[in-house]
């Protein structure tokens, strides 16, 4: 979109309908259909992506942690976009990482990440030593190699005897997202366990917030 440009006027000068209707036809050219990003001062919006694990019901029918929000990670890398769904309920597994499905998406357009927020509903276990790690990742492909944009830590169990939400800390390194990217959520199981501690898949919920420009 260009700029509008206007002839001035001089004292004196006889103003006629002609005369006027060139100068709105002037600004009227310029701004109908043609807006654009660099003629806005605030040209960016602000959009949230909710993402998270939850409870359900388990293969007994009693209410338990719902294994169908995840899946585990064909390999202990955590760059790999193949799954291992023979292996998706094994949790007990030092270091391996799970997907949240509904965290795989595609980005829309180019978007910048302003901040993630990220909750942990802490259950009442008495162990309390096992830390889990939390990523936010993007690719280029929904198969391909993946790179973390934010990262943090946290632990899914309480000494109390209710269950407590508590914040989960993240780090972002990378805020930039193509609109050709994909990105996930994944969970890392701690890299070892204590005793015969046999945990639960964790309750998270994270929400991812970007800014997009209004335009293409």
């Amino acid at each position: 979109m260009t700029y509008i440009n206007l002839t001035g006027d001089s004292d004196g000068d006889l103003h006629t309908a002609a005369m006027h209707n060139a100068k709105f036809g002037a600004i009227a050219s310029v701004l109908n259909g043609n807006i654009d990003a660099n003629n806005l001062a605030a040209p960016q919006s602000l959009l949230t992506w909710d993402m998270w694990s939850g409870f359900g019901q388990d293969d007994n029918g009693s209410p338990d942690i719902n294994t169908d929000d995840v899946l585990r990670l064909s390999t202990s890398s955590n760059t790999t976009g193949v799954l291992d769904v023979a292996n998706f309920a094994t949790l007990q597994t030092n270091n391996a990482y799970y997907l949240l499905l509904n965290s795989l998406k595609k980005a829309h357009s180019d978007m910048t990440l302003v901040g993630v927020n990220a909750i942990i509903i802490q259950q009442p276990g008495a162990v309390t030593t096992e830390t889990f790690g939390l990523r936010f990742q993007k690719s280029n492909g929904i198969t391909g190699t993946y790179s973390d944009m934010a990262t943090g830590t946290f632990n899914q169990n309480t000494a109390n005897s209710v269950m407590t939400p508590a914040e989960i800390s993240m780090t972002v390194s990378d805020a930039s997202i193509s609109a050709t990217n994909f990105f996930r959520v994944l969970f890392q199981a701690p890299n070892s366990w204590p005793g015969n501690y046999t945990p639960d898949y964790p309750i998270i919920k994270i929400s991812l917030t970007f800014k997009a420009l209004h335009v293409a």
